[in-house]
């Protein structure tokens, strides 16, 4: 016993390397906490600190106590440099962690061996570096909402830096060392200083930030300079004014006249636009689609009870799948049943920029697309009131795409990212016009040809994960249907292998029938999950033009480069409605070939807004 008690004193006096005399018995509750985020994100190769605190309730930090850190996960993701740490004097112990080249999540345990206080758990996801670049503002620099876009007016003769912030699309922090490059038309009269040409280089400081001087030499029309990163994060643009101090000589044949001075009567689109599209896709869907949607129809019917049976036998069927299946099952079945309808209408909203062409009436144009919407009527819970051909706003369910600024949370499928929907819309030029047949200052922007590249196989099973996850404990339809080892999942095996147990008097052994069932529930969530995965078109490919009114000139001047009669608004706010009801009568009209072998003249819809929608 006397022994005992000398190895636990020296045990609690710092691993037997400090003073027992120094270290007071413990009164108190003794708790291990976090320092900091539970929730930590590393990028490959990426050495992180993370620390925990042991402290006695009163009293405050314990020192020289052992604290151990152990990975619970995949060891190759995560490697720590010790194990076991000592507190300090205010009880804080601390290891670095390195990440491995591998992404997923994996946990990190601290225990205080020795001490009844409970484990404290991190949760560290690895992720890859995911680059965001913003405009810095600074005089002559006006940055627009969003940092993606500025306007930069600089006077001939004169320089002018054009500066730039990395961060980290994950944390926030900012990214230094990354080189950046920055490039500028050919044909601009203006040059960088660094190099006399067209483009120039430049490395991030500490806080992330890098810059490179534009000289202009002499009055030219507007341009537009672009800065972007190395590691492909998308670039940033500069739209460039340089004014000349006295007007120039008359022009002859064989000079530029300079910048075309504006038409006073022409509204003025330039600036960023926050836009909402509906194409009406449901003729181009293939006929295979169509056959599986038939079969989870029946599914659907079946589980409702539309399929005709005899009331006893439906009675019965029903007492059986009510033991055994959760209500939301049935929801997600619907999901599947109503996946036709998802279909039939694509609806993607996102931001466009306008900047200045060769004058005012010709526009350049280019957008993103930040997600892809759908909607799920089981949102809005058991009442759902309104025309069903018209979704309500609680039942939406967002898609984010790659390029979206604030996809900060990858989806996850068993401890694995999923990839991001990808989309790339190709730039396209407008034109500003009067509306044909109507009444002088009426004005429309038409657009004769764009095209949209947009994963729709990837779209569709990223929103029935969405569906998921805001209904159940699970993230897709792997992990719903994973039943092995006893693991919650979408079907309640082991009621079932416990009722035929006992209906059969133990006949067919509960464990049998639970695991039988466990096998198939997953069989039928890998087939369902290949039969998403199989969803192809023959083309992602959306072509299409089109045109929308211009309204709201005038009601806020600061949100165009000219600063005079800024446009408001393109299209209307019933362009979704008008696509079903009256398609010949909408405002914000496209049309065009949405897939290779759809009609050439399937129609769609739009509008824009200078602010985001409420």
């Amino acid at each position: 016993m006397t022994r005992f008690l000398v190895v636990l004193l020296c045990f609690t006096a710092a691993r037997c390397g400090g003073d027992p005399a120094t270290t007071p018995p413990h009164h108190g509750a003794v708790r291990l906490a976090i320092v900091g985020d539970p929730t930590v994100v590393f990028h490959p190769g990426e050495t992180r600190t993370l620390s925990v605190v042991l402290a006695e309730d009163e009293v405050g930090g314990v020192p020289g106590a052992l604290v151990h850190f152990e990975i619970d996960g995949d060891p190759g993701m995560l490697t720590v440099a010790s194990r076991d740490e000592t507190t300090g004097r205010g009880g804080v112990a601390a290891a670095a962690f390195t990440a491995g080249g591998s992404m997923g999540s994996v946990d990190v345990v601290a225990t205080a061996p020795g001490f009844d206080a409970a484990e404290v758990r991190f949760s560290i996801e690895v992720v890859p570096v995911r680059k965001l670049l913003r405009i810095v503002a600074g005089p002559g620099t006006l940055v627009d909402p969003g940092g993606e876009t500025a306007s930069v007016t600089v006077a001939s003769s004169s320089s002018i830096p054009l500066r730039v912030r990395a961060i980290d699309a994950d944390t926030g922090a900012p990214i230094p060392g990354d080189p950046l490059f920055f490039s500028l038309p050919g044909s601009a009269l203006a040059t960088f200083a660094s190099t006399g040409g067209k483009s120039a280089r430049a490395t991030t400081n500490s806080a992330g930030e890098a810059q490179a001087y534009l000289v202009a030499a002499a009055e030219e029309p507007l341009f537009e300079a672009r800065a972007s990163s190395a590691a492909g994060s998308d670039g940033v643009y500069f739209t460039v004014t340089v004014l000349g101090e006295h007007p120039g000589p008359p022009c002859d044949a064989d000079c530029d006249p300079g910048p075309i001075p504006p038409d006073p009567a022409v509204p003025d689109v330039t600036g960023v636009w926050y836009t909402r599209h509906t194409f009406a896709i449901r003729d181009s869907l293939p006929p295979g689609i169509g056959e599986a949607f038939a079969g989870i129809r029946a599914f659907d019917q079946f589980l409702s009870g539309r399929l005709g049976l005899p009331g006893w036998l439906q009675a019965v069927i029903d007492s059986l799948l009510t033991q055994f299946l959760p209500n939301w099952f049935y929801a997600v079945v619907r999901l599947a049943d109503d996946a036709g309808t998802l279909l039939s209408y694509l609806r993607a909203e996102g931001k466009m920029r306008l900047s200045p062409g060769e004058d005012a009436a010709h526009p350049k144009g280019s957008e993103v697309w930040t997600s892809l919407v759908f909607y799920w009527l089981p949102l809005c819970g058991e009442s759902i009131e309104g025309d069903p051909e018209v979704p309500p706003e609680c039942a939406r369910l967002d898609v984010t795409t790659a390029q979206a600024e604030d996809a900060l949370a990858s989806p996850r499928c068993r401890g694995e990212v999923l990839p991001a929907v990808q989309l790339h819309a190709e730039p396209f030029s407008a034109t500003v016009e009067p509306v044909p047949g109507a009444s002088p200052g009426s004005w429309q922007l038409a657009i004769d040809r764009r095209q949209v590249d947009v994963e729709i196989s990837r779209a569709v099973v990223s929103a029935v994960g969405a569906a998921l996850s805001l209904s159940t404990p699970w993230q897709c339809i792997a992990e719903a249907t994973d039943c092995r080892g006893g693991q919650d999942c979408m079907v309640d095996c082991a009621g079932l292998g416990r009722w035929v147990s006992d209906f059969t008097a133990g006949v067919l052994p509960g464990e049998v029938v639970q695991n039988a069932c466990a096998g198939v529930v997953r069989l039928a969530g890998e087939a369902a999950t290949d039969l998403l995965a199989s969803v192809r078109f023959d083309s992602d490919l959306l072509v299409f033009g089109g045109r929308a009114t211009i309204g709201g000139v005038g009601d806020d001047d600061s949100t165009c480069r000219g600063g005079e009669r800024c446009a408001g608004q393109l299209g209307n706010d019933d362009f979704d409605a008008d696509l079903r009801f009256r398609p010949a009568a909408r405002d914000g009209a496209w049309t065009g070939a949405f897939f290779r072998q759809a009609p050439g003249d399937m129609p769609g819809s739009w509008e824009a807004k200078r602010r985001h929608f409420q």
